[in-house]
């Protein structure tokens, strides 16, 4: 399973590289996404690792590290490379974090949630991979599962919600 980890981390990279998808799980994919920024850019969010909470992640894979990160004053406990916080508007108006817990839940959160939440649908995933917005104001999210591949979700400009997760 290390080597399928390596390869899908390889392979996101590649075809982020070469504008196939959008990407985001890495410092290098968040340069080609420009929804995507680093955590570091707010000071609104900040992580801790947690001592002695290193999990293992799946048969084979190699054990990831868990940290609590508080965001906009709201604090969870996430895989600490799972982290990606998205800049909607480009401008630090419409902030937002996606997250994935050691049960494989995709959270969020943003400014005024009140708290975490689960994002809609039932997702599971291993880690965060992209974000984008299109003209109209359509966000999306796409998440990848090790070994079978990304997955995305959309939340429609208006008044409706997340839909479900579906195969990219």
């Amino acid at each position: 399973m290390k080597s399928s980890r390596l390869f899908l981390s390889l392979f996101l990279a590649a075809s982020a590289a070469l504008g196939l998808v959008a990407a985001a799980g890495t410092a290098a994919a968040a340069e080609s996404n420009s929804a995507v920024v680093s955590a570091s850019a707010t000071e609104d969010v900040t992580f801790r690792p947690l001592v002695n909470r290193a999990t293992e992640s799946g048969v084979g894979v190699a054990a990831r590290e868990e940290c609590e990160i508080t965001a906009w004053g709201y604090t969870g406990v996430i895989y600490c490379d799972s982290a990606m916080l998205v800049d909607w508007y480009g401008d630090g108006s419409r902030m937002e974090l996606f997250a994935i817990d050691r049960y494989r839940q995709i959270w969020h959160v943003w400014p005024g949630a009140g708290r975490w939440h689960v994002m809609p649908g039932n997702g599971r995933a291993d880690d965060t991979y992209g974000a984008s917005m299109d003209g109209s104001g359509n966000r999306y999210v796409s998440v990848a599962v090790w070994g079978s591949g990304l997955y995305c979700t959309a939340d429609p400009a208006g008044p409706a919600s997340w839909n479900g997760w579906h195969r990219c």
